[in-house]
């Protein structure tokens, strides 16, 4: 179950980040919209729906954040890691990836 809503309610927090892109499309994205605009912030985040490759977008980036609640280790941890992007991963086998190392 992915949970994007959470981590665009905790962007707000960081004043300081520039923009936030959200890779890939489905039935909550008018709603995600929705939010943005009620949080003030629809001026800091893309939605860019779905590509065939999202390493344009990876290595340039400063974290990649995985919000899915159920979902095991994603391919796309491993090719951020690649890059030495850190990512913070909300699963249930995740916590946290920063330079290929597990954070409890």
């Amino acid at each position: 179950m992915k949970q994007p809503h959470r981590t665009i309610r905790a962007f707000t927090n960081f004043k300081t980040a520039k923009n936030m892109l959200i890779i890939g499309d489905g039935d909550l994205k008018i709603d995600l919209q929705t939010l943005c605009k009620h949080l003030e912030i629809e001026d800091r985040i893309e939605f860019l729906g779905w590509g065939n490759h999202p390493y344009p977008y990876i290595q340039p980036s400063r974290l990649l954040i995985t919000s899915s609640q159920n979902e095991g280790y994603g391919l796309i941890i491993s090719e951020t890691l690649h890059w030495d992007v850190p990512v913070v991963a909300i699963t249930s086998v995740m916590r946290f990836i920063s330079n290929s190392q597990l954070l409890t």
